[in-house]
């Protein structure tokens, strides 16, 4: 919970979902993907799945955020050997 709680403070708290992204997101990944799993089912409106979609793409953007974190930790990382094996 302590690790959940930081890296929702740490990474989530700068995440900005705009409804053009939800709205890019809907019309070109959720309802081709919904109609290629759902072929002849009605495809739910924007404002039906605006949450779920929300919630992907913070999930998305998080999860980009932690990478570039730990690219640029590692970049900076310098490691001394102190004692040879």
């Amino acid at each position: 919970m302590a690790i959940e709680k930081y890296v929702d403070f740490r990474f989530g708290s700068f995440v900005v979902i705009t409804p053009d992204d939800e709205g890019n997101y809907y019309s070109s990944i959720f309802v081709p993907e919904f109609r290629r799993r759902s072929p002849g089912v009605v495809v739910p409106t924007l404002e039906e799945k605006r949450t779920e979609i929300h919630e992907i793409l913070t999930r998305s953007k998080v999860a980009v955020n932690i990478e570039a974190f730990l690219d640029e930790a590692k970049r900076r990382v310098v490691i001394e050997v102190l004692i040879e094996v």
